[in-house]
C-alpha cells in the first residue's frame, strides 16, 4: 500500500508523542500521590513533636491572662506581665476577688461581695531611673466611655513612674476588664475596701477622678475626708454628694481640671477649688475628657501638683 509522503515518519511521531504524554501523566500522578502523602504524615506527626518556648501559649507570651483564665485557681489573682519570660517584671496586672473585699461592718462586706464579681488594677512601680522615689502611691479611676487602659494611652502611667510614683488604674465595676455593678449606697464602702485590698490602708494615696468616677470618689471624701494625701478630680460629677460643710475643711490637696469647652465642668471645678488647698487648671481647648486633648499638659501639670502636695 502506498503512503502519501512522509505518512509513516509522522504516525511514527504521533506514536512517541503518545508515549510521552502517557509517561508524563504517570509522573504527574506519582507526584500528586507523593504530595498527598506527605501532607498526611505532616498533620499527623507533627502535633506529636515537643513544642518550643515560643509556642507554649500565655506561658511564653507577653499577653495579659484573662480574668477567666485565672478564675478556676483561688489564689491566682496577680499576673506578673513577662515575668515567664525572665525579664523583670515592671507591670502587675492584678485581678481583685469578691472575698478580698471587706467593709467595715458585715453588712457592707456581704453587699460588696454579692456587688463585685472581679475588679481589674493595673499596678506600675515607680521607674528604677527616677531621681526620687515617692512614698504617695497614685490610684486612678477612669470616666464612663474610658477605662484604666485609658490611661496608658496618655501615657499618664508611664510619666507617674519616670516622676518616682507607683500607680494604680482601676478598671471600675461594670467596666472593661471588671465585672458587677455597686450601688451607690456602697460606693465609698467599695473605694475603702479597694484601698484595703491593694494594700494601701495606711499609705494615704492620691486620688485622680474624671468623670463618672465622681459618683465614687465624693462619696468616698464624704465618708473619709481624712484618708487621701491628695484629689485630683477632671470634672467630676456627683459633687453635691461632698457637702460644704466637709468641702471646706478638708485637709488636704484638691487640684480641679476641665477643659475650656466644658461648661459644666468649669462650674464643678470652681467649687471644689474653694476647699481651703483648692486650685484649678483649664486645659485650653479641652472637652470634657480635657486629659485626651492635651496629655503632655495634663501630664505634666499633674506631677507638678503632686510633687507639691507631698513635699506638704
Amino acid at each position: 500500500m502506498a503512503f502519501p509522503r512522509g505518512g509513516k515518519r509522522g504516525m511514527g511521531a504521533s506514536t512517541r508523542l503518545r508515549g510521552e504524554d502517557a509517561h508524563w501523566s504517570s509522573r504527574k500522578a506519582a507526584a500528586l500521590v507523593g504530595i498527598l502523602v506527605a501532607t498526611i504524615l505532616v498533620a499527623y506527626f507533627v502535633p506529636l513533636l515537643p513544642r518550643g518556648r515560643g509556642s507554649q501559649g500565655s506561658e511564653g507570651s507577653d499577653s495579659i491572662s484573662s480574668s477567666s483564665s485565672d478564675s478556676h485557681l483561688p489564689h491566682a489573682h496577680h499576673h506578673l506581665k513577662a515575668a515567664s519570660q525572665g525579664r523583670p517584671a515592671t507591670e502587675q496586672q492584678i485581678f481583685l476577688k469578691p472575698e478580698q473585699f471587706v467593709g467595715q461592718s458585715d453588712v457592707e462586706t456581704e453587699a460588696l461581695r454579692r456587688q463585685v464579681k472581679e475588679v481589674y488594677v493595673k499596678k506600675t512601680p515607680a521607674a528604677a531611673s527616677a531621681r526620687k522615689k515617692h512614698s504617695c502611691p497614685v490610684v486612678l479611676l477612669h470616666g464612663a466611655r474610658f477605662s484604666a487602659a485609658t490611661w496608658e494611652k496618655t501615657e499618664t502611667l508611664k510619666a507617674l513612674a519616670a516622676a518616682g510614683y507607683e500607680s494604680y488604674a482601676v478598671d471600675l465595676p461594670g467596666s472593661a476588664r471588671s465585672q458587677g455593678k455597686v450601688a451607690m449606697a456602697y460606693r465609698a464602702a467599695f473605694m475603702q475596701a479597694l484601698f484595703v485590698a491593694l494594700g494601701l490602708e495606711g499609705r494615704a494615696p492620691a486620688l485622680v477622678s474624671p468623670s463618672m468616677s465622681g459618683s465614687f470618689s465624693f462619696r468616698f471624701l464624704q465618708a473619709h475626708p481624712e484618708a487621701l494625701a491628695a484629689f485630683i478630680g477632671v470634672a467630676p460629677v456627683d459633687n453635691a454628694e461632698l457637702h460644704d460643710d466637709t468641702l471646706h475643711t478638708l485637709p488636704m490637696p484638691v487640684y480641679m481640671v476641665y477643659g475650656q469647652k466644658d461648661a459644666a465642668g468649669a462650674r464643678v471645678s470652681k467649687r471644689l477649688a474653694t476647699a481651703p488647698k483648692g486650685a484649678t487648671l483649664m486645659i485650653p481647648r479641652g472637652t470634657h475628657p480635657c486629659y485626651l486633648d492635651n496629655p503632655k499638659l495634663f501630664n505634666s501639670k499633674l506631677i507638678e501638683f503632686l510633687d507639691k502636695a507631698v513635699a506638704q
